[in-house]
């Protein structure tokens, strides 16, 4: 092995690659194999004298570069490091625990990648063989809790690699776009005094208490003068109904029981949950208080209405909170066990189905039949791969 990475590895300080020593990282330049005058900065750390790790920057196409010298140097074709991973645990770990560290490296956040690392630690495991321990003696109400405390985190375990998805909606012309400019703190929508002015859908990324968001400023719901204008607010609507968080802004010039009828038109009951997915919460904004005629508005409908001047950054740091709240009302504890696969929370819904039809709505009146039992056991066990 250092053989092989001794054509295309330098490290500094004049080292040569035969005088590496185990377990200690080195820093210096890699070759191109078509070019040896091309080359990337990177660090190699000899893992044994067969194993080695190369770490370097530039996205996947550096370390696609670095994997085809290799392969074309050695006429063999390397393991992607996912099928390592699989051979390296195999027999010893769940595949449960090797789905988490596959997944590590596209953790968004320090808070996602945490979360991830707690289950590949093996919390998810620990806590479906508490379940099943709750089944064996007999104990279907606590299992039920169990499980009930798991899919808390169900909406939070898929949005670990991916962003929450959050959209601005509501009239044209009521501070959408200097909105979103003030929570991802940088000018990113086109700004300007005339109503339909964001005509297509604009989007930003960022994080909040440490969660990853995409806040999407979409076009102005109104009557379009132009077919452009249309597609723009079709597109907003669309988006919308595939939304985590739709935050529907509106300022003085709006009729408060307009504003509800959209609201209700438009997602029904908002934040209701089915067994697989949620129609999108709604936070309800009031921007332009710094304008003086502008009164307050204290709730539309069932919703509380958060106050907030963009111009002014009044309340910004309200909303940020109340989004975080809204997305994720509860924060897992260190160590917590989240299911992380949309599959995991799938089955885990399944296996309540399961239980339900068999002990209705007062399970701690029946006894576990041993046909039961098993079915319930090999369905929780399924879940550790």
């Amino acid at each position: 092995m250092l053989e092989l990475i001794s054509h295309f590895f330098q490290p500094n300080h004049s080292i040569s690659c035969r005088d590496l020593h185990v377990d200690r990282p080195y820093f210096g330049k890699w070759a191109r194999y078509a070019d040896p005058n091309v080359f990337e900065e990177l660090i190699v750390w000899l893992r044994s004298e067969q194993e080695i790790e190369v770490h370097c920057h530039g996205g996947e196409w550096a370390w696609r570069s670095i994997v085809s010298d290799l392969e074309q140097a050695a006429n063999v074709q390397l393991l992607a490091w996912e099928d390592h991973l699989g051979k390296q645990f195999a027999g010893d770990t769940s595949q449960t625990r090797i789905e988490a560290l596959r997944l590590l490296p596209n953790a968004l956040t320090t808070n996602c990648a945490m979360v991830l690392w707690d289950q590949h630690q093996g919390a998810f495991d620990h806590a479906i063989e508490i379940i099943v321990q709750a089944i064996q003696h007999e104990d279907v109400i606590q299992a039920w809790r169990l499980i009930d405390h798991l899919l808390q985190f169900a909406r939070l375990g898929q949005r670990l690699t991916s962003e929450w998805q959050v959209i601005m909606m509501g009239p044209a012309n009521v501070g959408k776009s200097s909105l979103i400019n003030a929570i991802l703190g940088f000018e990113r929508s086109i700004v300007f005094d005339h109503p339909g002015t964001t005509r297509d859908t604009v989007r930003g990324s960022t994080a909040i208490q440490g969660w990853p968001m995409s806040v999407s400023d979409s076009a102005g719901l109104r009557a379009a003068e132009s077919s452009v204008e249309l597609a723009g607010i079709d597109r907003s609507r669309k988006l919308a109904q595939s939304a985590d968080l739709v935050i529907w802004t509106f300022d003085q010039t709006q009729q408060i029981d307009l504003i509800e009828r959209e609201i209700n038109a438009l997602f029904g009951n908002p934040g209701e949950t089915s067994a697989e997915n949620s129609a999108p919460s709604i936070l309800v904004v009031q921007n332009k208080i710094d304008l003086a005629e502008h009164e307050r508005v204290k709730n539309i409908g069932r919703h509380s209405v958060i106050h907030t001047s963009a111009v002014r950054g009044d309340g910004i740091d309200v909303l940020m909170r109340a989004i975080v709240q809204e997305l994720i009302p509860i924060t897992p504890e260190a160590g917590a066990a989240v299911p992380f696969l949309a599959s995991q929370s799938r089955d885990l819904r399944q296996i309540q189905k399961l239980m339900r039809k068999f002990y209705g709505e007062n399970p701690e009146r029946l006894p576990l039949d041993a046909s039961t039992k098993l079915k319930l056991t090999i369905a929780l066990k399924g879940l550790l791969g």
